[in-house]
């Protein structure tokens, strides 16, 4: 029989998990579908911004990335310089890509208000891209079994512990803690 490329000499098995940060999927407010925009580039070609990394992503057991933008088609967004969106179904990006989980814990998630950031939420659930917001947690049992929980922070991190301590008794083998901290620019 073939080897388990997973289990070690000693019997030890061995999961990938990969990770992403910053993935704006969209375009300012300003830009948006201008030539040169990533909207106008990407399209409907949904493969092409994950192009080259999409084989590390697949090749992972769990894949998580920081989604910095909102999926909504809505246009009134916050009073801010930048204000990041792109459409819904930029959720295929990551669907597509082996993503199982999206942060939603940063400066951009919100640019488009409270329903933006609940458009983004029911776009990555169409997907079957798990996400977690600011102060949420989430829990991932990947195909081998491995379960991981994530819990991640934008505004702060009094929960931290609890939140932990929560995941654990839920299960979680491996626990994730996303934080998105500091000033734009």
């Amino acid at each position: 029989p073939t080897p388990d490329p997973n289990v070690d000499a000693d019997g030890n098995v061995h999961y990938k998990i990969s990770f992403a940060g910053d993935c704006t999927l969209g375009s300012d407010y300003d830009v948006y579908g201008a030539p040169g925009s990533l909207v106008e580039l990407v399209g409907s070609d949904y493969d092409y911004p994950f192009t080259y990394a999409r084989g590390y992503f697949e090749a992972a057991d769990f894949t998580l990335v920081n989604l910095e933008c909102a999926l909504t088609s809505r246009t009134e967004h916050k009073d801010k310089v930048f204000c990041f969106r792109g459409p819904p179904e930029y959720a295929r990006i990551l669907s597509g890509s082996g993503v199982e989980c999206a942060v939603l814990a940063n400066n951009h998630s919100g640019d488009y208000g409270a329903a933006g950031l609940e458009d983004t939420k029911e776009a990555l659930s169409a997907e079957s891209v798990g996400y977690v917001a600011d102060g949420g947690t989430y829990l991932y049992e990947t195909p081998r079994g491995l379960k991981i929980g994530v819990c991640a922070y934008f505004s702060g991190c009094p929960t931290l512990k609890s939140d932990i301590q929560s995941l654990r008794a839920a299960g979680a083998q491996l626990v994730i803690a996303s934080f998105h901290f500091g000033e734009e620019g």
